[in-house]
């Protein structure tokens, strides 16, 4: 259960007795020099009389007693120091600078650390919001990216600990708030930390703000059978100090109740109620060596009945975040189960303090050696998140050097974005949106403009300036011009000037189209199975259906720059060794080619006559009426639901196996074909089948030259539905 410490000394005139708090601080914790702590206090004490915390906590006490969370895990003077000053320098106005000055850059760089962090204060989970899931993960993250001295973390874990003591008469919506973001993040944080004391503490706290009902129900519980637990406990440790003093095991031997939250997480797992849980409470045995945790073991077996199923050895199998212990169940006085845990002195600290057991103050470790512990515990930091890059190195000089390649930045509203180290305000508008992408003109970091080469750091809060019909820039897709990061959003930019180009080369194509919706008496608004009857019968084949002059038999292929289709003026080039290459005749790269090999131009022209009407359809639109079970709109809004999607789906698609990203390629294959079965576009489905063929029989050579069929039936399809647009 949850404990609560003592007040603080205070003199008669009503202010902190900073001296005698400073006296019984060095007699219990049995420090040396005093001197760093006392000029904090005193530092403290000065710049924040009259100002409180937000819950009604003096500023000085809520230092102090951030002080000593982190003596009891016996973290060095430095972080003491900036635990002591960090809530004057949040509440009132002294400076970093003022800090420096007065207690040294050490202690000034931990609580710059802090006040860099202050900013998830400011990210609080909005509650208009649900508990986003994805939104806790990134602030988690977040969290340790923006830590630049892992001591920063056990700062924050501590202020966050003297909030939750302390928000009692707190207006309650805004402390269940309060509560869930402590369950969310900070209390997982302590956890992953291995820090055991905080996160019992901060879980029982925030508990008995979020449920406090079922938290009242287990605490009453306890306390109706705190004598009855007492005498089974001392009665279990007197049988065990003699068993283990007759085999020379030194072990020290306490017993107490389980934390609240504990035993409600235990009521959850084995589906029971509060009434039928026996091992609510816990002998722990602490012994010199390892080799005593199995000789005290059998010890304890020997004396009592053990429950098979209720046995873990985190000896041998160490949790993810380092805890070591033996835990077992057994049956004990007035057969009732106990759960008895042990392990040695050391696993103890550590299992109690985690990460910050290892930062022990000690005048004789070299620096070297002191880095070398926080490489090894960041390392256990980072397996926190499985995404988060392990390294190996121990050479660097910075924490974020340890972290994914990542950044986490902030959008207007609060929510987190992560992005690649290096990423610009351009690749944020992309991630954000394509059209946001397509219409950025500027960025704003943090309330000032920056251009869009400037790269995002952790913790920037980026708000993008974009105009009513903007586009993007060819000099964005310039890699050495610094505007793009990500893959993803020169993707889009890519995409963008590609449907451009084609939209610019199509005139011919579309007076084409509209010259034989004139001669068939059709309008501009006919509906779409009219014009996709007229306009399929005599769509030629992209290949087959080439006429060169004066040549036959001869290859040819699709010039991948302009991708020509059926009813384009066209105009061949002749390669060295790939055959002919087929444009459409007002292709900007073609303007070279002529300057240079006017004579390599050849005539070509669509062949009609070869292909027509024994090609399939484009659009079979009997058949979409009978998938549809006759029903046209049905028919036409599967259409519809189809080829609005379709050129985002096939270049999702084309850049899957630029990645040689098989298996994601075969099932958004696989998704598509779902979409064409239920409507009349035999042409795509055939290659679409032939696709998923491919890749099943993997035959990954062939994967190219069907990629750009479907691009290009794509295109025939798209321009059939919606010659407006072509």
């Amino acid at each position: 259960m949850v404990t609560v410490k003592q007040k603080f000394p205070y003199l008669t005139d009503d202010s902190l007795d900073i001296e005698s708090w400073l006296t019984q601080t060095k007699e219990q914790y049995r420090l040396n020099n005093m001197d760093l702590l006392h000029q904090a206090a005193q530092l403290a004490q000065t710049n924040s009389k009259g100002f409180t915390t937000f819950y009604g906590q003096q500023c000085i006490e809520q230092g102090l007693e951030m002080a000593e969370i982190l003596l009891d895990m016996k973290l060095d003077q430095t972080a003491v120091a900036a635990a002591i000053i960090s809530s004057a320098l949040q509440h009132t106005s002294i400076s970093i600078d003022t800090v420096k000055e007065a207690l040294g850059e050490p202690v000034a760089k931990l609580a710059a650390g802090v006040m860099q962090m202050n900013t998830l204060n400011k990210l609080q989970l909005r509650q208009d919001k649900a508990r986003d899931t994805i939104q806790i993960d990134r602030l988690r993250k977040l969290f340790l990216a923006m830590a630049s001295d892992i001591r920063v973390v056990l700062i924050k874990l501590a202020e966050r600990t003297c909030i939750m003591r302390g928000i009692k008469h707190v207006n309650p919506a805004e402390r269940k708030r309060i509560a869930e973001e402590t369950m969310d993040i900070y209390a997982p944080l302590a956890n992953r930390l291995g820090i055991g004391q905080l996160k019992w503490e901060l879980e029982d706290h925030a508990f008995h703000y979020i449920d406090p009902d079922t938290y009242k129900t287990i605490a009453n519980f306890l306390a109706e059978r705190r004598i009855d637990r007492k005498q089974r406990i001392d009665t279990t440790i007197h049988y065990l100090k003699e068993a283990l003093a007759t085999a020379h095991i030194k072990a020290d031997i306490t017993g107490r109740a389980k934390h609240i939250y504990s035993i409600y997480l235990k009521t959850l797992r084995k589906d029971l109620d509060y009434q039928h849980i026996y091992d609510y409470s816990a002998i722990r045995i602490l012994v010199p060596k390892l080799s005593d945790c199995y000789a005290a073991l059998s010890i304890v077996h020997d004396l009592f009945e053990h429950v098979a199923e209720e046995f873990d050895d985190y000896i041998s199998h160490p949790k993810p975040n380092g805890y070591r212990s033996i835990h077992t169940a057994v049956i004990g006085p007035n057969d009732k189960h106990l759960e008895i845990q042990i392990r040695t002195r050391d696993m103890h600290i550590e299992a109690e303090h985690g990460v910050a057991a290892h930062w022990v103050y000690k005048e004789a470790k070299t620096p070297q050696s002191g880095y070398e512990t926080k490489i090894t515990f960041l390392r256990q930091l980072l397996a926190w998140h499985k995404e988060i890059a392990e390294h190996s190195s121990t050479q660097h000089n910075h924490i974020h050097e340890f972290l994914e390649d990542n950044v986490y930045v902030f959008t207007p509203i609060g929510d987190i974005i992560d992005l690649p180290l290096g990423a610009t305000p351009l690749d944020f508008a992309y991630h954000i949106h394509s059209d946001v992408g397509h219409r950025c003109r500027g960025a704003k970091i943090k309330g000032h403009i920056v251009p869009l080469t400037y790269q995002l750091q952790t913790g920037d809060q980026v708000e993008i300036i974009t105009t009513p019909h903007g586009t993007p820039s060819r000099d964005w897709l310039n890699k050495e011009l610094g505007y793009l990061k990500t893959s993803r959003a020169r993707a889009k930019v890519a995409h963008w000037f590609k449907q451009h180009d084609i939209n610019q080369s199509s005139e011919p194509g579309k007076q084409n189209l509209e010259r034989e919706q004139r001669n068939t008496k059709q309008t501009a608004t006919v509906d779409l199975p009219s014009v996709a009857t007229i306009h399929t019968k005599k769509i030629p084949d992209a290949q087959g259906s080439l006429r060169v002059a004066g040549m036959s038999d001869v290859l040819t292929r699709i010039a991948k720059c302009c991708k020509p289709i059926p009813g384009d003026n066209i105009i061949g080039y002749i390669t060295q060794g790939r055959g002919i290459s087929i444009h459409r005749q007002n292709c900007n790269n073609l303007s070279s080619y002529k300057n240079l090999h006017d004579n390599r131009m050849v005539l070509v022209t669509w062949d009609n006559k070869k292909s027509g009407e024994q090609d399939l359809p484009v659009i079979d639109w009997a058949l979409g009426l009978k998938l549809a079970g006759n029903k046209r709109e049905v028919a036409e809004e599967m259409l519809h639901l189809l080829t609005a999607t379709l050129t985002d789906e096939v270049t999702a698609i084309k850049q899957l196996q630029e990645n040689n990203r098989y298996a994601e390629l075969q099932q958004r294959l696989h998704k598509l074909h779902g979409a064409v079965c239920y409507c009349g576009t035999p042409r795509l489905k055939n290659v679409i089948v032939a696709l998923e063929s491919v890749l099943k029989s993997n035959k990954i050579e062939n994967l190219t030259t069907l990629l750009e069929q479907l691009e290009f039936e794509s295109r025939l399809l798209l321009r059939a539905c919606y010659p407006e647009k072509s």
